[in-house]
């Protein structure tokens, strides 16, 4: 391509006015820190703190978890309610009606798998608040890591809207050259309209995956249909963990030791202990020891004369295969906890070598960038001043969003790594997820006596109601 001295002149001047725009553009917009840009006007706005009540509050697995809690603790009200003293009243039908024949009285209490089945129904309990913290961490993981892709998308949005935004200028420029004084062939012009079409296809791309992101989110907070309530993202990295930096072995420490999954299968092992204990009990039946009294042979109103005492005991020849049964149970359970350790102990090596990785690939993109700038400036140059041609111009600006692109997406895959990390080893934002411990909430109880103590036994505790506030009051 050449041109006379004026033209080239003319060149420089679009050139200049054009080169302050698109730097002045990228400048503004590194994006090598996420800035607040969002897509939506809203009612919801979603950030860490947030997103942790929406989520704890309106998802349908969280609020079916607390339904379990409410679940096992009737069943702990059943067993306690299977001690009580009961009445057994017999009737005999004669020529007058019903007569009443005998009548007995029956102690569960005195019977030991009753007492069995009332600890392994508290332990399962015990297990079952477990689980629902367990439910609430993994859904707020999840939830995170859906935010935290929201977040990549909108940085990467920007990012192509800055390209589409210098390319539409670059093409103006380069028409208006064509126009005025024809220094410009029509191939460049339709080559750079056409690059101006791409990449607002890109831009809309993005535009596509974070509508789905949207709905996505709205469904997992548990938000009403109406698109009346928008969501609006505020713009935040996960904080750095300090079991990023300190040895592994201290954040395995950590995963092990504050891990509600292997506490939940601690008082499922308790729980199967005691229902082996009330297997191996089972032959003295569960009614326990009765007083009755009866009619008589000649019949008429019981009398408490003939009060008699017994207590049944019932041999069978299954005892021994359930007993084994809850030992194979037992040791399937313990699998299972030498199973968790080494999940956690993979999760751990992996995740934590991974963010080593994920922090280097983010300097080296960074790098790239800076590279892929100085070459855009010298390019740049070189096209106005008829030295290249425009598809070398394009290929460097490419080359530049390729690697703010790669910026934004090895931060988005850093920071996801940091919610695994945070999730395994309970620190951070987990902290700050409580669980539903309502023994905790409840008003301690002083024992002055023997019946202080039995009443205890038979206390229900905390009710749903309470269950629900002391679990909603958590969050």
């Amino acid at each position: 391509m050449k041109f006379n001295l004026a033209s080239k002149n003319l060149r420089l001047i679009f050139a200049l006015q054009f080169l302050i725009f698109s730097f002045d553009s990228f400048a503004i917009n590194d994006l090598r820190t996420f800035s607040p840009v969002s897509v939506y006007d809203s009612s919801y706005v979603i950030n860490p703190e947030n997103l942790r009540k929406y989520i704890l509050e309106g998802n349908n697995n969280v609020l079916m978890g607390l339904n379990s809690i409410y679940l096992s603790k009737d069943q702990v009200n059943i067993a306690r309610a299977n001690l009580l003293p009961s009445l057994d009243l017999r009737t005999l039908a004669g020529p007058s009606g019903f007569n009443l024949s005998t009548i007995s009285f029956l102690f569960p209490f005195l019977a030991p798998s009753n007492w069995f089945n009332l600890s392994q129904s508290s332990l399962l309990l015990e297990a079952e608040k477990d689980s629902y913290f367990v439910i609430q961490l993994n859904v707020y993981a999840s939830a995170l890591g859906l935010y935290q892709s929201m977040v990549g998308d909108l940085a990467l949005r920007e990012v192509y809207n800055q390209n589409y935004l210098v390319l539409k200028e670059l093409a103006e420029v380069i028409e208006a050259q064509a126009r005025e004084i024809g220094a410009t062939n029509s191939q460049d012009v339709l080559e750079a309209k056409a690059q101006v079409s791409l990449a607002l296809n890109k831009l809309k791309g993005i535009d596509l995956f974070l509508v789905k992101e949207k709905a996505a989110l709205r469904k997992a907070l548990g938000m009403e249909a109406s698109l009346e309530k928008m969501i609006t993202i505020e713009m935040r990295e996960m904080p750095q963990s300090p079991y990023e930096i300190i040895p592994m072995k201290m954040a395995l420490d950590a995963a092990q030791m504050l891990s509600p999954e292997k506490r939940q299968l601690e008082h499922l092992i308790m729980a199967a202990e005691k229902g082996k204990w009330s297997t191996m009990f089972a032959f003295m039946g569960s009614g326990g020891g009765s007083l009755s009294a009866s009619s008589g042979a000649l019949g008429g109103t019981p009398s408490f004369e003939n009060l008699s005492g017994n207590y049944s005991f019932r041999l069978t020849f299954a005892t021994v295969p359930s007993v084994q049964l809850s030992n194979d149970n037992i040791a399937q359970l313990r699998l299972r906890q030498d199973e968790l350790y080494l999940e956690q102990r993979a999760t751990v090596e992996a995740t934590v070598g991974a963010i080593k990785i994920a922090k280097e690939q983010i300097e080296q993109a960074k790098d790239a960038y800076d590279k892929f700038t100085e070459y855009y400036e010298i390019e740049y140059q070189r096209y106005f001043w008829g030295a290249s041609e425009l598809i070398d111009l394009l290929q460097a600006q490419s080359n530049r969003v390729q690697a703010m692109a790669l910026v934004v997406q090895n931060k988005v895959n850093l920071n996801t790594l940091r919610v695994n990390l945070q999730r395994v080893t309970m620190s951070e934002e987990f902290l700050k997820v409580k669980g539903c411990n309502f023994n905790a909430a409840a008003a301690p109880r002083h024992s002055t006596g023997f019946f202080d103590w039995f009443r205890e036994i038979f206390d229900s505790g905390v009710d749903k109601t309470n269950i629900n506030a002391i679990c909603k009051n958590n969050i």
